[in-house]
């Protein structure tokens, strides 16, 4: 597994993932599958048609020990023993001219999230939510990388909220700039090694990235961000630029 698209590969060829081609709502439909899918010990789904546009919505991915150890290369009773024995010496990501995740850039106004199939998961949510976005920050005054995994609600076709608590790593490295602008890049389907490590108990400091190499076995390749000091996996379906304004 290298990237998304490979661990879907194996996840199909081991009877571990559903495409569903019918046309599904984003309007809580896509959430009442994922319940019923998850009560039910189901497949990762890919939805081919979420809501009324054309790109895919993959869920449910990593929801069992079994689709966690393919993303490895391992078996499930493999998983404590061969996280520590890869991760016990840290492989650095590397710096790349073009990745997969620039083939289609859109800046300014030409960005609009709402052309995202982000689902209205819940009855009583506020709106829809992207739920599985790795955060990549730096560290201000250190330039330590962070990626961290937050939900993000879509407010407009510009605007994104953020749940991210006062003791996140995010928020430790924004209180060392607190009046200046704080660059975030939200990457969506990436290695699966990284959606592993973001919301892993990392010590503060430590760069995802780098244990996620480590997992994979070889560095991870970045690009950097069109708009903002940061790098992003080149291999990730989807990256999105932003900042966290001062006071927000």
């Amino acid at each position: 597994v290298t990237d998304l698209r490979s661990y879907l590969t194996v996840l199909e060829e081991a009877g571990e993932l559903s495409r569903v081609k019918l046309p599904v709502s984003l309007d809580q439909e896509i959430g009442a599958i994922c319940l019923r899918n998850l009560r039910g010990s189901g497949p990762g789904l890919l939805f081919e048609r979420p809501g009324d546009g054309s790109l895919p919505l993959a869920v449910d991915l990593m929801a069992s020990r079994r689709r966690y150890a393919l993303a490895l290369g391992i078996k499930p009773e493999e998983l404590a023993t061969e996280w520590n024995r890869r991760t016990s010496a840290l492989l650095a990501p590397v710096i790349v001219e073009r990745g997969a995740c620039q083939q289609n850039v859109m800046i300014g106004k030409e960005v609009d999230l709402s052309k995202l199939p982000a689902p209205i998961w819940n009855e009583l949510d506020g709106g829809p939510y992207l739920t599985l976005s790795c955060h990549v920050t730096k560290d201000p005054v250190t330039k330590t990388r962070n990626v961290g995994l937050y939900r993000n609600q879509v407010h407009d076709r510009q605007t994104l909220g953020i749940l991210a608590a006062p003791y996140t790593h995010l928020n430790l490295q924004r209180n060392k700039a607190p009046n200046e602008p704080f660059p975030v890049a939200l990457v969506l389907g990436p290695d699966p090694t990284v959606v592993m490590t973001a919301p892993a108990p990392i010590p503060f400091g430590t760069d995802e990235l780098a244990i996620a190499g480590a997992l994979r076995g070889q560095p991870l390749e970045l690009v950097p961000c069109k708009t903002i000091p940061l790098e992003v996996p080149a291999m990730a379906e989807i990256v999105i630029e932003g900042e966290i304004q001062p006071g927000e």
